[in-house]
């Protein structure tokens, strides 16, 4: 957790520093500033976790809906179901993101799998976890297929990869790292 912190403001802080190297206009800089100085907020989301412990669960389990619902969407644009068709009308069904651009969506869809899987490992009910490992497999591979046959986006490749290898390294040491390399 600590370390978190310390990665979201030194990124954050470098941001504001990059401004005066910036080759770009003032108006474009501070648009990217404002765009990632949300950064600044992970603290103080991270540290509500310490006082209510118990939410962490619930807030995975609510972004594991949102990735369902996004993953149901782009399936269902993609099999043009008449209704996503008018509710998405600007939205190619050959290319069916939900979101304005493919990145938002890869990585929705990327923690979504990741966070599934936390959840269904996680859980101490020996019932419910069977029904949490085969929610998260059958999202596993529905995602995995959007991201590489349907969507096509190269953020969604290192979206899938990058947590798995960084869980590897962190889960078996420099082992991890070689099996993640």
């Amino acid at each position: 957790f600590p370390v978190t912190i310390v990665l979201c403001v030194v990124l954050a802080s470098l941001l504001w520093l990059s401004l005066a190297w910036s080759k770009g206009s003032l108006n474009d800089s501070m648009h990217y500033l404002s765009k990632y100085s949300t950064l600044f907020m992970a603290p103080f989301i991270f540290g509500l976790f310490l006082v209510y412990p118990q939410a962490i669960r619930q807030v995975l389990f609510a972004f594991v809906l949102s990735a369902w619902l996004t993953l149901l969407l782009s399936y269902g644009i993609w099999l043009e179901v008449p209704v996503l068709l008018n509710a998405f009308p600007l939205v190619d069904p050959s290319y069916p993101t939900v979101f304005k651009l493919h990145t938002t969506q890869s990585i929705v869809l990327c923690l979504g799998l990741y966070f599934s899987w936390a959840l269904a490992i996680g859980e101490a009910n020996s019932a419910s976890k069977k029904k949490l490992l085969a929610l998260a497999t059958v999202f596993t591979v529905l995602t995995v297929f959007n991201l590489l046959n349907m969507t096509h986006a190269r953020i969604g490749y290192v979206s899938l990869v990058l947590p798995l290898l960084v869980y590897l390294f962190m889960k078996f040491s420099w082992k991890g790292g070689l099996i993640a390399i």
